[in-house]
């Protein structure tokens, strides 16, 4: 179970804002574009071990969606895949 570290999380959420994020994509006027648009980014942090052991985006669609470390995938892997437009 691989959680983000701070420098992990403040690099995905630099990630997000740069190819993810409402400000630059929406600016592409693009009907083909892949890739989802996060409009908010939760998590929650783990003080025993000082990682972020869930990741949540939501406000795009009805359901959020969610990665957590116990789920048996690496977190940061399954996420950025998530981002890129990748299938799950």
């Amino acid at each position: 179970m691989n959680g983000l570290n701070y420098t992990e999380l403040a690099e995905l959420l630099k990630y997000i804002e740069e190819n993810n994020g409402w400000k630059k994509t929406l600016v592409r006027h693009d009907h083909n574009y892949k890739k989802p648009l996060i409009k908010y980014v939760g998590f929650d942090f783990d003080s025993r071990t000082s990682t972020i052991w869930l990741i949540k985006f939501h406000g795009m669609t009805k359901d959020a969606i969610t990665f957590r470390t116990e789920q048996d995938y690496n977190l940061k892997d399954k996420v950025y895949k998530y981002l890129k437009g990748d299938k799950q």
